[in-house]
């Protein structure tokens, strides 16, 4: 949780996260520009990007698995368990 005086700097990581994804399509598209012929490209090159972020889409999974639930976010389920077994389920 975001300590109460930086709740903007923290917040504000949102969409820095998405322009530094925008800014690395763009280099990588450059980077391969520069290193592949026309014919390399649409022969295998393409194939790159996908492979390289499928290693670190697994990266990313690795890390959210070892990430441990805050103290609230484990009193909010419980607490929504409780609602929900007292007035059923909502679907």
């Amino acid at each position: 949780m975001a300590p109460i005086d930086k709740r903007g700097l923290w917040s504000s990581l949102t969409y820095v996260s998405g322009t530094i994804g925008v800014v690395a399509g763009t280099l990588m598209g450059a980077v391969m520009t520069l290193l592949f012929t026309h014919d390399q490209m649409v022969a295998w090159g393409w194939r790159v990007p996908f492979i390289l972020r499928g290693v670190l889409g697994l990266h990313t999974l690795i890390m959210r698995a070892s990430l441990k639930e805050t103290d609230d976010f484990k009193r909010s389920r419980r607490n929504q368990g409780r609602r929900s077994s007292r007035f059923g389920s909502r679907s």
